[in-house]
């Protein structure tokens, strides 16, 4: 998770949880609706449905508004099972300050938040796999450019990055690399 705020903008502790369910079976949902107690905030990624599929996962968790990027199939006919998917689910509490951040990015989904006396914008990733390579794939460079254009257009100084970087940093390839540039470059700190 990596974060960009003004620390003495922010006067009220809100909880998260990002979570990679790779899947929504009746297993990911139980231990969905364990971290909901504590949450306001939760990021879902990998949650492999279709936009189609997507009542499934608001229905599960009917007092949440949920914000959904759909799954995708990764081939042309459109056969198998389908990869990626985010929802964002949000608490009652915070339902009516919350607004979506608009993407064209399977990868990206972003949520901003107009508080009475702040504002902050959560966005959900999911990086492609890490090559662990001299190379990124395109849709890592787009991911990275699309992430840069939102963050420039959303004004605010307040923003959160949840979800899968598919990053080890130990690690000294280009896409751990290009990730800590990223980070680096838009003054946030990773968590």
């Amino acid at each position: 998770m990596a974060t960009k705020t003004n620390s003495s903008a922010l006067h009220r502790t809100i909880s998260m949880v990002s979570y990679n369910s790779t899947g929504f079976g009746a297993d990911k949902v139980d231990f969905i609706k364990c971290l909901l107690p504590g949450a306001e905030i939760v990021c879902l990624q990998e949650h492999f449905k279709l936009k189609q599929n997507l009542g499934y996962i608001s229905k599960e968790f009917p007092s949440f508004r949920c914000f959904h990027v759909p799954a995708q199939y990764s081939n042309d006919s459109q056969s198998g099972r389908p990869s990626g998917g985010l929802s964002m689910l949000i608490n009652p509490a915070l339902t009516s300050f919350a607004s979506k951040c608009e993407s064209n990015n399977s990868r990206l989904q972003g949520v901003k938040f107009t508080l009475p006396d702040k504002s902050f914008v959560v966005l959900n990733v999911y990086f492609p796999v890490d090559r662990r390579s001299n190379s990124v794939s395109d849709n890592f460079l787009i991911l990275i450019n699309d992430l840069c254009n939102l963050i420039s257009t959303v004004n605010t100084p307040n923003i959160i990055i949840a979800g899968d970087f598919n990053s080890d940093f130990i690690r000294n390839t280009a896409h751990v690399n290009l990730v800590s540039s990223f980070v680096r470059d838009n003054n946030l700190e990773l968590l």
